[in-house]
This record gives C-alpha cells, sequence and structure tokens, in this order.
C-alpha cells in the first residue's frame, strides 16, 4: 500500500483526507501536525512519496533548513505563491469546494485509475424519500436508515425486514424523527424499483374517475419515482410503463371540461413535486395553445406530454436547478462549475436519455434538446430562431410561461406580469406570434 503525509492545520480537511485515501484511494496516510515532524517522518519513510499540504504548511515545508526531500510529490491544497526550492514543482489544486474534485485530482496524481476511482465513490446504498413507502405497505427488499458517524463516515442499520408490514403512520413516525431518506442496497435497488413501479402503475391505472384533486400526488409520487429511477438504472421496462402512466394521467386533464386555467390553479397550489406540476401544467397549457391552432391530431398532443415529462429529466438528482432559465438566472444562482455545467448541457442531456427509448414519439427529441431555445441543448435562448421547428417555438414559449409562472406565484405575482416577462424576453417576431397565441388561448377561455 502506498503511503502518504498529510500535514494540514484545517481539522476537517485533515479528516476528510485521512477517511478518503484510506477507503478509497487505497494509500495508507500518516498526519503530523507540524513541519518538524513530518520533516523527521520524511527523512526515516522514504517510501512516502507523496505530501499533501495546506499552503501555510509549504511555506513552512520549503523554507525548513532540514528539508531534503526533493523527490517526493508535494500537493498543495489552495493557492501558493510562496518559495519553492529549487527543483520542486508542487501539484496546485486550488478547487476546494467539491471533495470529488480534489479525490480526482490526488488520484491522477497518484496514477490511481479514474475508473476505480469512480466505483469506489458510487454509494453502496441509494437514497429512496420516505413518501413512496406511504401507500406500499411492505417492501420485498430490507429498508435502512443511515446514522453518520464521523466527518465522512456512515453507518447502515437495518429498519424494516423484507416482508415487514407498515403503514403511512409507521413512516409517518421516522419522518417526525428528522428522517430524510431511507436506504436501499444498491444490488437491491432494481428489485425495489420494479416493486415499487408495479405498485404505483397499479393505482395509476384505478385513478380515472378520481377528481384532480385525488389524482395529483398518485400522479407527483409517480413522476418523481420515475425520473429517480430512470437516473439510476436507465430506461428499462418498469420505468417505461411507469412513465407511460403518468404520461397518460396528465394527458386525461387535457381532455376535462374544466378551463384551463382553474386546473393550472389546482396544479400550482397542491403541494406536490415542483417538477411534477411543472410538467403537468406544460403539458395542459401546450394542449390549449394546440387546439387554439388547430392542431387536433392526439399525437401532437402526446408528443408534448412526453417531452414535458423527459425535458428536465438530467436535472432530477438536483431539482433545486430546474428552473434556472437564462445566463443572468443563472450568474445570480452563483454556482460551482459542476453544477453551471449540469444546468448549461441539461437539455441535451435529458435528450440523450430519452434517445434511448424504444417508443419515443416523433419529435419529442427535438422538442427536449431545443426546449432553452438552443439548437444543440447546450445554453440559452437565444439562437436564431427561424431555423427552430415551430412545434419546439410552442414548447419553448410555453415552458417559459409555467416556469415565470411558478416563480411569480412564489413571489406573491399575478399572471399579467408573466405575460410581460414573455413579450419581454421573446421579442423576434416568430417568438412574439407564438406569446400572442398563447395569450389569446386563455383569453377565448374566458369568453362566457
Amino acid at each position: 500500500m502506498a503511503q502518504c503525509l498529510i500535514l494540514e492545520e484545517r481539522k476537517e480537511w485533515r479528516e476528510l483526507l485521512q477517511w478518503n485515501l484510506k477507503h478509497r484511494l487505497g494509500v495508507e496516510p500518516m498526519s503530523k501536525d507540524n513541519v518538524d515532524e513530518g520533516i523527521a517522518l520524511l527523512d526515516l519513510l522514504p517510501s512516502i512519496q507523496t505530501v499533501l499540504l495546506s499552503p501555510q504548511k509549504a511555506q513552512k515545508l520549503f523554507g525548513h533548513e532540514d528539508f531534503n526531500r526533493h523527490d517526493a510529490d508535494f500537493v498543495i491544497l489552495g493557492d501558493y505563491e510562496g518559495h519553492l526550492p529549487d527543483g520542486i514543482k508542487p501539484h496546485i489544486i486550488d478547487r476546494l469546494d467539491d471533495e470529488k474534485v480534489v479525490l480526482y485530482a490526488i488520484a491522477t496524481i497518484l496514477a490511481i485509475n479514474p475508473d476505480e476511482l469512480q466505483k469506489k465513490l458510487t454509494p453502496e446504498f441509494i437514497p429512496v424519500e420516505p413518501y413512496f413507502f406511504y401507500t406500499l405497505g411492505s417492501s420485498i427488499v430490507d429498508i435502512y436508515i443511515r446514522i453518520k458517524k464521523g466527518p465522512m463516515t456512515f453507518q447502515y442499520v437495518k429498519r424494516l425486514h423484507a416482508g415487514d408490514s407498515f403503514d403511512k403512520k409507521d413512516i409517518v413516525h421516522y419522518e417526525g424523527q428528522g428522517l430524510k431518506f431511507f436506504y436501499i442496497p444498491k444490488r437491491q435497488f432494481e428489485a425495489f424499483s420494479n416493486f415499487l413501479s408495479n405498485h404505483l402503475i397499479d393505482r395509476l391505472e384505478n385513478i380515472g374517475n378520481l377528481p384532480l384533486e385525488q389524482r395529483m400526488p398518485i400522479l407527483s409520487k409517480g413522476f418523481h419515482a420515475a425520473h429517480a429511477q430512470i437516473m439510476a438504472l436507465g430506461l428499462n421496462h418498469p420505468n417505461i410503463q411507469l412513465s407511460e402512466s403518468v404520461i397518460s394521467g396528465v394527458l386525461h386533464s387535457i381532455y376535462e371540461k374544466a378551463q384551463t386555467s382553474d386546473l393550472v390553479k389546482k396544479v400550482i397550489n397542491s403541494g406536490t413535486g415542483k417538477m411534477y406540476q411543472q410538467c403537468h401544467m406544460i403539458s395542459m397549457i401546450a394542449g390549449q395553445v394546440l387546439s387554439f391552432m388547430d392542431y387536433q391530431d392526439s399525437a401532437i398532443h402526446r408528443e408534448m406530454a412526453f417531452a414535458a415529462f423527459y425535458h428536465d429529466i438530467s436535472l432530477a438528482n438536483h431539482q433545486e436547478l430546474f428552473q434556472i432559465d437564462s445566463e443572468n438566472a443563472l450568474k445570480q444562482a452563483n454556482l460551482k462549475k459542476e453544477q453551471q455545467s449540469l444546468v448549461l448541457n441539461h437539455a441535451l442531456n435529458s435528450a440523450k436519455i430519452l434517445k434511448d427509448h424504444p417508443e419515443i414519439p416523433q419529435g419529442t427529441y427535438n422538442l427536449v434538446l431545443h426546449h432553452h431555445g438552443s439548437l444543440n441543448g447546450i445554453g440559452f435562448y437565444p439562437d436564431d430562431t427561424k431555423k427552430i421547428p415551430g412545434l419546439s417555438k410552442i414548447f419553448i414559449v410555453v415552458c417559459e410561461f409555467v416556469t415565470e409562472l411558478m416563480r411569480f406565484k412564489e413571489a406573491g405575482g399575478q399572471g399579467i406580469q408573466v405575460l410581460d416577462t414573455l413579450y419581454q424576453k421573446f421579442q423576434s417576431e416568430d417568438m412574439a406570434k407564438v406569446v400572442v397565441t398563447l395569450e389569446n388561448s386563455f383569453r377565448r377561455q374566458k369568453r362566457p
């Protein structure tokens, strides 16, 4: 086992490095509190070929009269502009806000295979929100909770056994104690996902006659379960079936007699998952606009609903990011580079996921790819909108309308402000026409 010396005065980083070096990189860490002890250890053990140290410790080490280990690799954790002895070219890691970035940098220096590191970074347990268990009644796999034991160490404790009976009251009791997630062993997650999918599909098949208020919690649970499963396992038969059931349930709203504006109010005030609300409202409003434009083909309505379900799926594990819809909003969010990349590329990444769907409706891929106005699915409007297909323009405007509607609802705004925002954003003649069409479709519904 390779050996590594840590000279780091920041306790949290020292503990983080010790645990990760040993358990994830297979390196024996040796930590010393001061530079004198570090130099003595380097002299004693020539087998130590890597030294991780803070900028402050680096300054003291390289300026020490007894320092003579020019053959080792030195990794400085933070910006460093201090003295360097002849022949010393340290590796500088100036990004310390993401432990994975640091680990990959150290792994590269230690010539550790990144694929092997990725396997070690993949969690052995997968989190599942408690509300998915409310109506399950039992599970075909054991269910665990996680207890923190140290800065980077957790113990997983079996809480519900496979076959045990439980009800919503039991799950709510755990939530009342502060539980945020149950955990499923990674090796059993696919079996659990299939079990959950079948349960939700059975429920979704029997909600057609229920009022919208009772359908929405079931649709929301199915929506978020399908997203989580697809992101964890890729598209497979059970989660595709679950997705289809949710999409069909959403499409059912398009053919209800109530005005779309009334249905939208019910969805946005339902207390269900935000990404589900967005999907449902986009599907209904797009359906209204298509009907206003005399697009009566049910296949086109289905394309829109499919796109509404999948367009942000690559952000399913980062739901705090899905309402970022412009360069300005991205700057204001003050995100890490990895998160910025997720946002900028999410339309493309979502389209790539959808491309593997065996029964993707014609045209859906482009709707997802273009939904922020970019032809290649990277970045935001405006691209040359004249090159964007007509149905994609409708989808872009409806997506933006729903995002602004949710934003103004959270801020206590009114609907007219939403339309004003759309007219300000979409000023090219072709896009402005779509906004006018959207507005007129609502005005026609309000006529007695």
